[in-house]
């Protein structure tokens, strides 16, 4: 039998003083409208650019019209062709989350917020890949005229050799316009900044269960020593210093390590 882990509360600090991301207002950007749909499958694949500022990604928004699980993907390499989604090819996995579809089909796409944190900092000028894979969710056929939207901030690309429908590792429909939007916040850059990103596993059998924290490095510095503060069902455990390195977002080496608790 699985049950949910424990309350687990958890905050990162330095060994120094530091500087950390100051989060602006909260925005939100969709493409629907102008697009509305009229066809859909089990997954599709975008570009999303920032613009003229430093952002943190949010959340993603896509129109499902159908429930199940649903896996939120990013790659650092803009989408330029046939993507083949998985890691050994460069693309990151965010996570799965169960989701119930809003939209009542294809033609009538409705934005949700697909509930898998992003929390990935894009710098102006960066563009990032994005493919979600599960259930069906509404797209639009591309046949000419605009393909990429945007506000003063983000831009999402939706055209030929980025828009593929369909799930699993080859989405091959093409090409295919996401209707969805982001939520993102904007941000001015500090020096060190690491994050929590997630306890493993999230479910668990009853009894003495092996469990890891995920955490990353978002600012622009590398680090090599933090420590781990963190508590259980209310009562704070002993402090777990780190001490490897997070490299920065985009560096030669990993902004990410697993740590167990």
């Amino acid at each position: 039998m699985l049950k949910r882990v424990q309350s687990f509360v958890v905050g990162i600090s330095f060994l120094a003083a530091s500087i950390g991301w100051v989060h602006g207002q909260s925005n939100y950007f969709t493409n629907v409208p102008p697009l509305q749909g009229g066809n859909g499958a089990g997954g599709i694949t975008f570009n999303l650019s920032a613009l003229s500022a430093p952002i943190i990604v949010d959340t993603i928004y896509c129109a499902f019209y159908t429930s199940g699980t649903v896996e939120l993907w990013y790659n650092l390499t803009p989408i330029n062709g046939a993507p083949t989604v998985n890691s050994a090819n460069g693309w990151v996995s965010l996570g799965t989350a169960n989701i119930i579809g809003q939209s009542p089909n294809f033609s009538t796409p409705i934005p949700q917020a697909i509930p898998i944190p992003v929390g990935l900092l894009m710098q102006p000028g960066q563009t990032v890949g994005f493919a979600i894979s599960g259930p069906n969710c509404a797209y639009t056929t591309y046949s000419g005229g605009p393909s990429f939207y945007s506000d003063q901030n983000v831009g999402i690309e939706t055209g030929t050799n980025v828009g593929y429908g369909g799930g699993g590792v080859n989405p091959s429909f093409h090409p295919r316009q996401f209707n969805g939007g982001v939520a993102y916040s904007l941000a001015n850059q500090g020096f060190n900044n690491a994050a929590a990103l997630g306890i493993n596993p999230g479910l668990v059998c009853p009894g003495n269960n092996a469990m890891t924290l995920d955490v990353a490095n978002f600012g622009s510095n590398q680090i090599n020593s933090l420590t781990v503060n963190w508590s259980l069902n209310g009562t704070p455990q002993a402090p777990i210093p780190v001490n490897q390195l997070l490299d920065t977002i985009g560096g030669n080496g990993s902004n990410t390590a697993t740590i167990p608790l």
